[in-house]
């Protein structure tokens, strides 16, 4: 294939190739000088090259050696785009075996003629994962529809209009997308034979419009990035369980999720999470070091705020990618497809330059892992914690959240960095002296625990509601505090239902501080005994404990 340009110019294509490996090769010449080429079996892929000024001859050749052939090798370029020109060279498909190829292309010349260029149909290309599938298959068939939908569509609206985060979707917004989607159904069911699709294709594409109508209608009431952010999650709707374990987790370790949803449906599993950058001297940089990605297509949104640029670095599988661009207005979002990124560890680098008055840069991001669940309706996932940042996340699938912590440990001495799994085992420590600060991760705690050092413990959310302290032996106090200058901040402690024994237990201590505490469901809540004094008792519950809430004697 072959055309002629007038530069200066961009010129933009997506190329794939189904071929034998280093035997056929889909080349791309500009002015006969060979500026890449492919070969094997790839995915869809867009490049972009920019062209100077006067006539030039741009040139698409599949070529194939002696070594032999496969009926099935075969090559594609689509979306052609010039922008300065409108398209000149007819996008080719190459393995359509369509008897009245006029009456595919013309929409797309109809695209052209109605001023949608190309570059429309490319964004909507990398923003819709279930328009690229259908695109992939047979793409000529909904060149019009991808047009046309992307003219109306929120991502359009957001990143090529430029309307403003704060702007909610309105009915009017859609009416002619809705409109469009409706003639669009119709228009699939009567051709589906003439353009050679059969019934079953003409099906899952009106299954699709049907959904996207769906999505219009959700998109009701929110904002364009919020309803972006919907629309490339919206997949998953049968979901009707969803279970997490554990709902804290030490880096490195494992969550399992598991869940029901329609029977063999896909199910979209959204991880979000958002961290803030420090900012030192108009820069901001983050290193994300050996994150772990399991097996299974990937999608990523990705917002970043308070930045004039932005270059993000990955390496994976020894190939490393680079991508910068700069950023307009202070906000850069990017969305990557569905895409079969192969499992196993990962660096990831986002680095820029922070805007003039920033002293954080926000960034945000969902990535979406997708499962299939079996005949039964079941779905699950292992996915490893190593490399993660620490911190909250937020686990979806259909209408469902969960929430999981991620900590470095779930005990930890601030003052030495050693880590443990018991409170008990962080007091014993050798390293563990007074005035030094436990940080407890808000799990629930099987142990008694002896408190014989000045020591401040306490939980890291402050909430006694999540951290709980189970007595492992109710014949024994749950907390036994027998050093002076003791803190004790935001745990439950329970199970202590033995003759005398406490939930939290002072013996002969000065100056100590309980507070913030759920001291309940023990023979006493909390209690203090022998020539204690000066020990602060506040803002603590004390409930359903069988002698006394608080006894001091």
């Amino acid at each position: 294939m072959e055309t002629t340009v007038e530069g200066p110019c961009d010129v933009s294509f997506y190329w794939k190739v189904d071929s034998q490996y280093e035997h056929d090769y889909l080349r791309f010449y500009i002015d006969g000088a060979e500026q890449d080429k492919i070969s094997g079996s790839t995915s869809w892929a867009q490049k972009t090259y920019s062209i100077s000024g006067g006539s030039h001859t741009l040139t698409w050749k599949y070529t194939k050696d002696s070594s032999g052939s496969n009926p099935g090798d075969c090559s594609w370029v689509d979306m052609v785009s010039i922008t300065e020109d409108w398209c000149a060279a007819e996008s080719a498909v190459h393995q359509a075996k369509i008897s009245e190829p006029d009456d595919v292309l013309n929409p797309l010349r109809r695209m052209r003629d109605d001023s949608l260029k190309d570059d429309y149909v490319a964004r909507y290309y990398d923003y819709s994962p279930d328009l690229v599938k259908v695109m992939a298959k047979n793409p000529a068939l909904v060149y019009e529809t991808a047009s046309l939908i992307v003219k109306h569509s929120t991502v359009v609206e957001h990143h090529v209009k430029g309307i403003k985060d704060e702007k909610v979707i309105t009915r009017g917004d859609v009416e002619e997308l809705v409109s469009f989607a409706e003639k669009l159904r119709i228009g699939v069911l009567a051709n589906s034979e003439q353009i050679g699709i059969g019934a079953e294709r003409s099906e899952e594409i009106v299954n699709f419009i049907d959904e996207f109508k769906e999505q219009i209608e959700a998109s009701l009431g929110k904002t364009f990035s919020e309803a972006l952010r919907d629309s490339v999650y919206y997949k998953s709707k049968g979901v009707t369980e969803l279970n997490v374990t554990p709902a804290v987790v030490v880096q490195g370790e494992t969550v399992s999720i598991t869940g029901k949803a329609l029977p063999n449906e896909p199910v979209w599993l959204k991880f979000s999470f958002a961290i803030s950058l420090p900012v030192s001297e108009g820069n901001y940089s983050r290193d994300f070091t050996g994150i772990h990605l399991p097996t299974g297509n990937k999608s990523l949104f990705l917002t970043v705020e308070n930045v004039k640029d932005i270059q993000i670095i990955f390496e994976a599988g020894g190939d490393t990618i680079e991508y910068y661009s700069n950023v307009t207005g202070g906000i850069f979002t990017i969305f990557i497809p569905e895409t079969d990124i192969p499992p196993g560890k990962c660096n990831i680098t986002v680095c820029g330059n922070a805007t003039d008055d920033a002293t954080s840069v926000n960034l945000t991001t969902d990535m979406s892992i997708k499962v299939i669940a079996d005949s039964n309706g079941d779905f699950s996932l292992n996915i490893s914690t190593e490399g993660v940042p620490i911190g909250e996340y937020q686990i979806t699938a259909g209408a469902i959240e969960r929430t999981v912590l991620v900590v470095s440990a779930l005990v930890h001495n601030l003052n030495t960095g050693e880590n443990f799994s018991t409170i008990q085992a962080a007091v014993d420590a050798v390293n563990t002296t007074d005035g030094h600060t436990i940080t407890v991760a808000p799990i629930t705690y099987n142990e008694n625990v002896n408190v014989y050092k000045s020591l401040t413990i306490k939980s890291t959310s402050g909430n006694p509601d999540d951290a709980m302290v189970q007595a492992l032996d109710s014949n024994d106090h749950v907390f036994e505090v027998t050093a002076d200058y003791v803190n004790l901040l935001g745990f439950t402690a329970t199970g202590a239902t033995g003759d005398e024994k406490a939930g939290i237990y002072l013996y002969s201590v000065k100056h100590c501080i309980i507070s913030d505490n759920n001291a309940s469901n023990n023979y006493y809540g909390i209690r203090v005994a022998g020539s204690s004094s000066y020990c602060e008792i506040d803002n603590n519950i004390v409930l359903n404990n069988l002698n006394a809430g608080i006894s001091v004697k």
